[in-house]
């Protein structure tokens, strides 16, 4: 437990508060809504644009860090984008292929936010952070591929 206490309380909440949507979305994933107006795939659409724009987004967390660490070096930018070029081809997959890259995106990324630890330029605080919340997303995505038609 100590290890989420040295985490900065604001990262925390805010990451915690992003893990919602995941979690939500993919409890909704077993339910037909149609009933109530909604598209059937409108709840599996906005799972999926979710975890698309998180994926951007750590992309852009690693661009920051490459322009910090070596601008010089194009191999830090390129493999920042990768996430963002992922997630995008993963929209365009049918369900539940489209999960299943997801998920694999986000433990691929987890997993090099959390072990990069000659790194000297990511707090220890984040690699924690990074390992909670991919344990959520990844945890998300596996339920909606159970719970999807």
């Amino acid at each position: 437990m100590s290890m989420i206490f040295s985490i900065p309380k604001t990262a925390f909440l805010l990451g915690i508060g992003g893990l919602i949507p995941f979690a939500g979305l993919a409890c909704l994933s077993g339910f037909d809504l149609s009933a109530h107006g909604l598209a059937p795939d409108v709840v599996h659409s906005a799972l999926t644009s979710y975890a698309a724009l998180i994926a951007s987004f750590i992309g852009g967390v690693r661009w920051g860090l490459a322009a910090v660490r070596r601008p010089g070096e194009s191999r830090d930018f390129i493999l920042s984008v990768l996430p963002s070029l992922i997630a995008w081809v993963a929209l365009a997959l049918p369900r539940p292929a489209d999960l299943l890259m997801l998920m694999v995106l986000f433990t691929a990324m987890g997993i090099v936010d959390t072990v990069s630890q000659n790194d000297t330029l990511i707090p220890e605080w984040y690699r924690r952070l990074r390992m909670i919340l991919t344990l959520g997303v990844v945890g998300s995505l596996t339920i909606a591929v159970v719970l999807s038609p």
